[in-house]
């Protein structure tokens, strides 16, 4: 067994840093190898102050191949339960998976049923449920905790199911679709309580419930809004006409009395939910598409996220910047969310990385987080000091925004390492120092020491920076004899 398995070992990482410094054996391989093995055993006890990850995805390297570890499937969509203890996501590969947010342990899943990409993913308000929609034109109820299908499919959209949501009370789910409708399900049984809602001529792009669950705002690619009643299906205000191009985000108030709307026309607008009358806007000021909107949880502002690269936080009465334009991200900005308490911006971009900004100043207060290899689509506060986000990397990774600490890191007798530089050839280095080489198999699963942990299709690691870690020049301290 333990022939085999260091031959296993030797053709997993004999053409990195091995073959050209022995030390790295122990620096830039054996910290990386599943820790069942026998290699692992056997050595292991004999060391100190190497890196230990952490986590399920660990369990996974054993068939390895040489080369590129592949994930197949970019995640596409990343919720929060209410009470941030899990994490679920939507991915390409047609699965739903949930992870303890706190243990990064997988809590169920991955979820099976859906035969193509899953597009948009929530809890329940009461985090029992999961509610997905797919390509395959489909929507699922699941139970968050065993991954049992609770309801469904739920079959009538004849096109991609783009956005869905819970209602407050957990009855009722509504789903906006590509064929141009919207319909309304039982959370339980999966008949259509409502619908479809016809009236949109192109995608429907972004729907969500009132507060009280009587209204729903939808946003199409027909550059309008409407407002439905739940119930019956029938047009409570709108269409709302203003915007010249698809409408992409669309949003109610925290007292139901407005809704706010992201454009591609590059505007901002605010309209009065019941008359459809503009009440604030066009807030002008992006030179792109605006791919999200959020209000605060007062209703006093609104930021948004652009193609532009920025993010502006808005007086939501009178239009004027507040705060903004932030400039840090170097590519599109995908999507914008405040946190609960509305003093701060979180931001993720195609430029691979997640911000959180000072709602008020747009001072960056954290960030810019990187780690995530290609570009970041969905960020989510939790209702504490984490930061979920999810990225075509295929990975999603898990942030304390309000804890960031200096790694426990030495290279030469006592200096400590703060800023090291991740390199494309997998070199972690100090200045001119190299430190230690991660194999491409790991290279998107690699936590900074600002993630809590990293998720991909794969599993979870966990790397506690806080523990000395002796590496570079001082790696001669790690072997026990």
């Amino acid at each position: 067994m333990l022939i085999s398995d260091a031959a296993a070992f030797m053709r997993q990482f004999m053409g990195g840093a091995c073959s050209h410094s022995t030390p790295h054996i122990y620096i830039s391989a054996l910290p990386f190898w599943y820790k069942s093995s026998t290699v692992y055993e056997n050595y292991w006890t004999h060391t100190q102050g190497l890196i230990d990850v952490k986590g399920s995805a660990t369990k996974q390297w054993q068939s390895a191949c040489i080369g590129v570890w592949p994930t197949n499937s970019s995640v596409q969509s990343v919720a929060y339960s209410p009470d941030g203890t899990c994490i679920v996501f939507g991915s390409d590969d047609h699965t739903i998976q949930v992870w303890d947010s706190h243990t990064r342990d997988i809590v169920a899943g991955p979820f099976q049923g859906h035969t193509d990409s899953v597009n948009s993913v929530a809890f329940s308000f009461d985090g029992t449920c999961i509610v997905s929609g797919s390509d395959d034109c489909t929507i699922r109820v699941w139970d968050s905790h065993t991954g049992e299908i609770v309801a469904g499919p739920f079959q009538g959209h004849t096109h991609a199911v783009n956005s869905d949501a819970f209602s407050s009370d957990g009855t009722y789910i509504v789903s906006g679709s590509d064929d141009h409708t919207i319909q309304v399900w039982d959370s339980h049984t999966g008949e259509i309580v409502a619908g479809p809602f016809q009236g949109h001529t192109n995608w429907v792009n972004s729907v969500a419930f009132s507060s009280d669950g009587t209204c729903i705002v939808s946003g199409s690619s027909d550059h309008t809004i409407r407002v439905w009643d739940s119930h019956t299906g029938d047009i409570v205000a709108g269409p709302f006409q203003g915007h010249t191009h698809s409408v992409n985000s669309v949003a109610f108030s925290s007292d139901d009395t407005c809704i706010v709307s992201g454009s591609s026309d590059h505007t901002i607008r605010v309209w009065d939910s019941h008359t459809g009358e503009i009440v604030a806007g066009p807030f002008q000021g992006h030179t792109h598409s605006v791919n999200s909107v959020a209000f605060s949880s007062d209703g006093t502002c609104i930021v948004s996220g652009s193609s532009d690269y920025t993010i502006r936080v808005w007086d939501s009465h009178t239009g004027e910047i507040v705060a903004g334009p932030f400039q840090g991200h170097t590519n599109w900005v995908n999507s914008v969310a405040f946190s609960s308490d509305g003093t701060h911006i979180l931001s993720g971009s195609d430029d691979h990385t997640i911000r959180v900004w000072d709602a008020h100043t747009g001072d960056m207060v954290a960030g810019p987080f990187e780690g995530h290899t290609h570009s970041v689509n969905s960020v989510a506060f939790s209702s504490g000091t984490h930061i979920a986000s999810g990225s075509d990397d295929h990975t999603i990774r898990v942030t304390n925004h309000c804890a960031i600490t200096k790694p426990h890191i030495f290279n030469h007798s006592s200096p400590l390492i703060s800023d090291f530089t991740y390199n494309q050839d997998g070199w972690i280095t100090a200045g001119n120092i190299p430190l230690v080489w991660i194999f491409p198999g790991f290279r998107t699963q690699l936590p900074f020491p600002h993630n809590s942990f990293v998720i991909s299709h794969d599993g979870s690691s966990f790397i506690d920076y806080q523990q000395d870690i002796y590496i570079g020049e001082a790696w001669f301290h790690c072997y026990i004899h």
